[in-house]
């Protein structure tokens, strides 16, 4: 059992760890005031090529699953938020690498591997967002088009992403009446709606993207008709899921040394240090395991739904753990702890709640061992 990093992903994780530690520590207050992401930041993100995905079943240059939880990793270590606005970008990317058509892929990955554009990842809605096959949001064809009329919400990026990749309703067929559509943010009749105020990860635009009878082109469907719910599926399950534990990690190591730095004062500490340290440990296995299976082509449904609710139940536990050790000081707005404390609660929801991580998980395991 080989608990190694490549060469390679020693190489990225390193290098992402430097360029978050002299491009997003320093932008953090000013993310935190304004509760947005400063655009050079999200360029400089694409020139280091951290927007880069490795297409399925290729050999191409880019960034697995392993990889990813690296990188995620390593700039969630400095801004949650930011780490979560790369979750989107890189789920957005990938459902265009693998489903979209070769014209499609044209016009929109190199901007987007670039970081010249952002792209979000529509599949929320009012009713809710961890079952997509209650999709309302309705597609209509036209010829040549598809009209969309209908509401997303508590989407990232929403208000800054110049495309949208959307899961809509085609048909009421129970297996195959969802289909995804990339939808150009400049088309008539889509716009950004109601801009939430979330309690942490400021600087990570979430909100409600509107459609009112927007012409989508045909040619701008990913995958065939009817293919949305699986290709919504993948991308919940192996980019949303997988890359918001990648980003519980990171702030699990930011807990982790500010706590280090309180038991230089005070060794009585060292018992949460412990409890934390272990936390971060275990949450890390389980979340570089259930990426390392998909690399290797395997399901694991159950792994990625476990690492998931682990990992954000950790990030939240182990915060709140060091800011009793830490004092008031910790409750001050602006202080680490404190910032740490409020990216986890997000995190929790975000993706799929811990509850429906450990429905699948169970529903899977209990498949598996039929």
């Amino acid at each position: 059992m080989d608990f190694a990093f490549s060469p390679d992903q020693e190489e990225l994780r390193d290098r992402a760890a430097s360029f978050a530690f002299r491009h997003i520590r320093p932008a953090v207050a000013a993310m935190e005031a304004a509760g947005l992401p400063p655009g050079e930041l999200i360029t400089a993100m694409g020139r280091e090529g951290f927007m880069k995905v490795r297409p399925v079943h290729s050999s191409e240059p880019g960034l697995g699953h392993l990889d990813r939880v690296i990188l995620l990793e390593a700039l969630s270590r400095r801004s949650a938020a930011v780490g979560l606005l790369m979750v989107a970008q890189l789920m957005g990317i990938a459902a265009l690498q693998n489903f979209g058509g070769p014209a499609l892929q044209e016009a929109f990955l190199p901007p987007l591997t670039a970081g010249e554009m952002l792209v979000s990842m529509a599949i929320t809605e009012p009713t809710g967002g961890s079952d997509p096959a209650g999709t309302a949001t309705r597609a209509v064809r036209c010829g040549d088009y598809y009209n969309v009329s209908g509401r997303k919400v508590f989407i990232t990026n929403s208000h800054l992403a110049g495309l949208a990749v959307v899961v809509v309703r085609t048909s009421n067929d129970p297996r195959r009446g969802l289909s995804v559509l990339a939808v150009d943010a400049g088309l008539p009749g889509f716009r950004a709606g109601h801009l939430e105020h979330k309690t942490g990860l400021k600087g990570c635009v979430t909100g409600e993207l509107v459609f009112d009878d927007v012409r989508v082109p045909v040619a701008n469907l990913l995958g065939n008709e009817g293919d949305g719910l699986a290709i919504a599926l993948k991308a919940i399950s192996e980019h949303g899921r997988l890359g918001n534990a990648g980003v519980a990690l990171g702030v699990m190591q930011a807990i982790f040394e500010e706590t280090m730095a309180v038991c230089a004062d005070d060794p009585r500490a060292g018992e949460a240090l412990a409890d934390i340290h272990a936390d971060s440990r275990a949450a890390r296995l389980l979340t570089y395991r259930a990426a390392w299976l998909l690399d290797a082509g395997q399901r694991a449904d159950a792994e990625v739904a476990t690492a998931k609710f682990f990992a954000d139940d950790a990030s939240l536990r182990s915060a709140g753990r060091a800011m009793t050790i830490a004092g008031g000081s910790s409750l001050v707005e602006g202080h680490p702890l404190e910032r740490c404390f409020r990216d986890s609660i997000p995190l929790i929801s975000a993706d799929g709640t811990g509850d429906i991580q450990r429905i699948v998980a169970a529903r899977s395991l209990v498949g598996r061992f039929d």
